[in-house]
């Protein structure tokens, strides 16, 4: 909007308007502006809008005191304590000493299974070997996600030549 289009007359209008604590969306109606005008003008004309007067709020997490009453935390038992989910498929070895993947479905995955995937088209299909601790990955998908880079093995063994 052109700033010659805001006369006195329609910034007046815009502070009436706010004063009544109307939403923007219903003072850029009536103004005939979009509803970042409306409000970027009452903003450099620093007028202040007044607050809707709205329902009160139940207070239904309160007591008659006044005091608020926490909604109870749900916690998961501990891996230890959780079922394994048991696995129908003889756990072999491959030629490269990967173990064979199990090709779970990502729906039917625990949280003590390998994320690691082993089909690239849907449907998609992981591991689901037995997890390590702390992380998504069977023992040797781990070793596989977080193998050094030459370039991290060759700063090593230069810092270790220099010590």
């Amino acid at each position: 909007m052109p700033a010659e289009t805001w006369t006195e007359e329609r910034i007046e209008t815009l502070r009436r308007l706010c004063e009544e604590g109307l939403p923007f969306r219903v003072i850029a109606e009536r103004l005939g502006v979009t509803r970042n005008a409306a409000l970027g003008k009452a903003t450099r004309e620093r007028i202040k809008k007044a607050r809707a007067e709205t329902a009160p709020r139940s207070r239904k997490f309160a007591t008659e005191s006044g005091k608020r009453i926490l909604s109870p935390r749900v916690s998961t038992p501990p891996l230890s304590a959780m079922e394994k989910a048991p696995v129908n498929h003889k756990s072999e070895r491959l030629d490269t000493g990967e173990p064979a993947p199990l090709m779970i479905p990502l729906l039917d995955l625990t949280e003590n299974m390998c994320r690691w995937p082993v089909t690239g088209e849907p449907p998609h299909k992981f591991c689901g070997h037995e997890k390590s601790f702390g992380v998504s990955y069977c023992s040797f998908h781990q070793r596989a996600a977080f193998q050094k880079t030459p370039v991290v093995l060759r700063a090593r063994k230069a810092m270790a030549r220099a010590a």
